[in-house]
């Protein structure tokens, strides 16, 4: 079993929310880039942590490189394709 095996898939929204969190970004920024209310990121962003049992947003992001889920030595950072399901048309 590999790590994305245990790993689980993210909702293009979740996807572009964790990459954010990862550069920085805060809830408030996030939620006017992705047309999203704060509580509507903070919600995501919630059960995320909860899925990578992770305490903060630091443990997330860590967790999230250490799973593969996020591409290691990219910049700006990026969820790996095969973890990410694909947007919506």
């Amino acid at each position: 079993m590999t790590a994305h095996d245990r790993t689980p898939a993210l909702s293009a929204t979740r996807a572009r929310i964790l990459e954010g969190i990862a550069a920085g970004a805060t809830s408030q920024r996030l939620a006017a880039r992705l047309h999203l209310s704060v509580r509507g990121v903070e919600y995501h962003l919630a059960a995320m942590q909860r899925a990578f049992a992770a305490s903060n947003r630091v443990t997330l992001v860590a967790r999230a490189y250490a799973a593969g889920v996020l591409v290691a030595g990219s910049w700006p950072p990026r969820v790996a394709e095969e973890v990410a399901e694909p947007e919506a048309s």
